[in-house]
């Protein structure tokens, strides 16, 4: 069985909220759990609660979604396809909230980052696009461009990736049952495609309260 990597959230009640989670091996390495089949993050005001106040899952709802990343080929990352895969990169991982790279623009839409001049563009360069997420440089990588996670460069060679682990986007209308807590704790699970599941990351949400109107 692995070990869940822990990581806090810092939500506000009633109000929307993106994070960008990336997870890390001891030498690292980026995980990547786009080969998972489905990922839940649920928030509950204690472990006892039989139902979680917020739940969000890969299949895009009223309430939110999550989204996989796709680690960049360089430096090569880690790719967790069961429990037993994500189990042997130890205890030492740890999970990173926000971007550890160098953004170099912010776009509207993913039509204007496939329009970004890439030339003067390196591995660590990140583009933030509105509504969406963060997108990593990657110059040598040469899969096929899906649109979403994959975003082909304005070059010949190389690609725009969907950066980090997941991205959590939580609405308005889930957050607002969190009015009138202080903090909860917040679970994400993983569905492998051998059907097996796993915690993929606990922490605290710390919540704090809408102002007054």
């Amino acid at each position: 069985m692995s070990t869940a990597f822990s990581q806090d959230l810092n939500v506000t009640a009633g109000d929307d909220f993106q994070a960008i989670v990336t997870c890390f091996a001891s030498d690292l390495s980026q995980v990547d759990i786009s080969l998972a089949t489905q990922a839940t993050l649920a928030i509950y005001i204690t472990p006892e609660d039989p139902a979680p106040l917020v739940t969000v899952t890969t299949t895009p709802s009223t309430s939110g979604s999550l989204v996989f990343g796709i680690a960049p080929p360089v430096p090569e990352g880690l790719f967790a396809t069961s429990q037993a895969s994500l189990a042997q990169l130890g205890t030492a991982s740890f999970a990173q909230l926000g971007v550890l790279a160098t953004i170099v623009a912010i776009v509207a839409n993913i039509g204007a980052l496939q329009a970004l001049p890439t030339t003067n563009y390196v591995l660590s360069n990140v583009v933030f696009v509105t509504g969406v997420g963060y997108y990593q440089w990657s110059p040598l990588d040469s899969r096929t461009p899906s649109g979403t996670t994959i975003v082909a460069g304005a070059g010949s060679t190389g690609n725009w990736l969907l950066f980090g682990t997941v991205t959590v986007n939580l609405k308005a209308a889930a957050t607002a049952a969190l009015v009138g807590y202080d903090r909860a704790v917040a679970v994400m699970t993983v569905t492998w495609s051998d059907t097996t599941t796993t915690q993929f990351l606990s922490g605290t949400a710390f919540i704090e309260q809408p102002g007054p109107p």
